[in-house]
């Protein structure tokens, strides 16, 4: 597994082609949330439809932050009701042969590492080989102290299975539009020697817009993997607005991303800009007809060329 050294969001079916072509030469992990993809739909594609575009990849099919309310349609669901909710995300992924999948009991607010135990049996019920990686932290670059202290209570608990290959807690890395964290060496050296001397590897998660600077911090202290993923939709949103900005077919995906509100998600409350608003947030709606309608009126092959070049100079800052 040291030979994976980043894990990519399938955030397009664009996105994806390129993610299949680059790990024909570069080992790389497909970290798909439950909201880009799930068992019966997703805002990118449905869990089979991925694992049939990756039928002959050679990447590692994995879930990203696989438990209770990392879903948008779990928003008001009971626990009990969101708890299958996300045994339905499991039970497929373990279906369409899943390599990986992420546990994460962070949006429960209590015995979070009971109800991780019942995810976790249950996956292994469904498919006894299967990987995990395990980390109840939300990623907010804030409270890091208190997030340290629960680490030996997490590492202990995960002790018991041998399936677990990564561990992930905060580092300090925090992505909005941009990377909004600050990256402590010492600081997360403690944690990394800790993590390491129990025997896993250490991931960080929103490890988006870092410089090649950047990346070699986390490689000093040792840190393993790291995911990235709202990058890549803003590269390509980038690119269909420099392809297509002038078309009317271009005002109209930008009114609908604008009016979705799912921008706000990506933004700080003090910034106000439209166009911002549409780059952070357009990877929502590539399955849109105001996305298809402006596809139809730009250079495709053009556009895939400009894609997978930006993807592939991202994807070489983390591999290489």
């Amino acid at each position: 597994m040291k030979k994976y050294k980043l894990g990519v969001g399938p955030m397009s079916l664009e996105i994806i082609e390129c993610i299949n072509e680059y790990s024909m030469t570069t080992p790389l992990m497909v970290v798909a949330s439950r909201n880009q993809v799930d068992y019966d739909r997703g805002y990118v594609c449905s869990t089979g439809e991925l694992s049939e575009l990756m039928e002959s990849s050679s990447a590692l099919l994995c879930r990203d932050h696989c438990g209770p309310y990392f879903s948008d349609r779990d928003k008001n669901l009971t626990l009990s009701e969101a708890l299958e909710a996300c045994k339905k995300t499991i039970f497929e992924d373990t279906r369409h042969k899943f390599d990986l999948i992420h546990i994460d009991v962070s949006r429960i607010d209590h015995h979070q590492l009971d109800y991780a135990e019942e995810l976790i049996d249950f996956t292994l019920n469904c498919a006894p080989m299967i990987m995990l990686e395990f980390g109840s932290e939300d990623n907010t670059g804030e409270g890091l102290g208190p997030s340290m202290a629960r680490i030996d209570e997490q590492l202990k608990f995960i002790s018991k299975y041998d399936n677990v290959k990564y561990f992930v807690t905060q580092t300090g890395s925090f992505t909005q539009h941009m990377q909004m964290g600050n990256f402590d060496i010492d600081f997360n050296t403690q944690i990394c020697n800790k993590i390491h001397f129990e025997g896993f590897m250490f991931k960080e998660h929103n490890a988006d817009y870092l410089s090649k600077e950047e990346v070699n911090k986390r490689r000093i202290v040792g840190i393993d993997a790291m995911n990235i993923a709202p990058q890549l939709g803003t590269v390509q949103t980038r690119i269909l607005k420099d392809m297509g900005k002038n078309n009317k077919e271009w005002y109209e995906f930008s009114k609908r991303v604008i009016d979705n509100g799912l921008w706000k998600k990506w933004l700080p409350r003090d910034v106000s800009n439209k166009e911002l608003e549409v780059i952070v947030a357009g990877h929502y709606h590539f399955n849109t007809i105001e996305y298809k309608r402006l596809t139809n009126t730009i250079d495709i092959a053009e556009f895939k060329h400009r894609l997978k070049t930006e993807l592939f100079e991202i994807f070489d800052c983390y591999t290489k």
